[in-house]
């Protein structure tokens, strides 16, 4: 799941505002699933955790997401319309996060300790 901004129309003011895009897509070929892969789009009026959550209503298994906190609320007990969901880190954003930190990405040692799925 990921959510960006687009430009959309404001009625009545004759010009565009800042709009979100959520998209959740779904792949599970690759895991042996014969499902069709599929996406999915909304286009909450904001970027707040509550939309991520009204979105996945009914939701309940594996999400894999970036770092955005408004994310955490989706792996709580109290989460509304489900059961709380098993989180899936980006790992290209836990690089980005630990090259922000350390200054420099991590060496090749580092990316071959990661393992990938068969």
């Amino acid at each position: 799941m990921d959510e960006t901004t687009a430009p959309v129309l404001d009625p009545g003011r004759g010009t565009t505002k800042t709009g979100y895009l959520w998209a959740l897509a779904r792949d599970d070929r690759p895991r042996g699933g014969e499902d069709p892969p599929g996406v999915s789009t909304s286009t909450p009026p904001g970027r707040a955790g509550e939309n991520a959550e009204t979105f996945l209503t009914g939701f309940d298994g594996i999400l894999q997401i970036d770092g955005y906190q408004g994310y955490n609320r989706l792996a709580k007990p109290s989460r509304k319309g489900g059961a709380p969901v098993r989180v899936a880190h980006c790992w290209a954003h836990v690089l980005l996060s630990a090259s922000k930190i350390g200054g420099r990405l991590p060496g090749p040692a580092c990316c071959s300790t990661i393992p990938t799925p068969t």
